[in-house]
């Protein structure tokens, strides 16, 4: 886990203690979507109330979260989006917006022309696809901005 879901478990975790009867339980997948559908099944067996996810890739999971909620457990999807549409909230950031902003920053301090290399998120990430289809429309205002090249980074360091 990165410290930034450490974060938010520690935020889980904190509100929780305010409310009697609430066990929360977390799962670590190591960016593995396979054993993410496991533990989404083995939870759900377990008897859970409410399921909140983190889908690892847009379509890996989806099966087991549509598992979930036919069996009539409230799935919350946080931060990124799956194929599913079997869920009962979606909590995230406007990742495209997100990207465009950050498009629009990186242009602002280049002036309008340099040579960019993008390190983006994993493949198969709706967060990381969002974020950069919002950079790349950014920066298409600026011709004279170019992405020389593109790197995968897996967001865990």
């Amino acid at each position: 886990i990165d410290i930034w879901h450490d974060w938010q478990n520690a935020e889980m975790m904190t509100e929780a203690n305010f409310h009697e009867g609430i066990e929360l339980r977390f799962a670590n997948v190591n960016s593995d979507p396979e054993v993410q559908s496991k533990q989404i099944d083995s939870l759900v067996a377990s008897g859970i109330n409410l399921l909140i996810v983190t889908p690892n890739q847009l379509s890996s999971v989806s099966p087991a979260i549509d598992r979930a909620y036919d069996k009539g457990i409230p799935v919350i999807a946080f931060e990124r989006k799956t194929e599913s549409r079997k869920y009962t909230a979606f909590v995230s950031a406007d990742n495209y917006e997100m990207g465009h902003i950050m498009g629009e920053y990186i242009a602002s301090r280049l002036s309008g022309k340099g040579n960019i290399i993008e390190v983006m998120g994993p493949k198969g990430s709706k967060t990381a696809e969002d974020r950069y289809n919002g950079f790349h429309v950014a920066i298409a205002a600026y011709p004279d901005i170019k992405v020389v090249a593109e790197i995968e980074g897996d967001w865990t360091e």
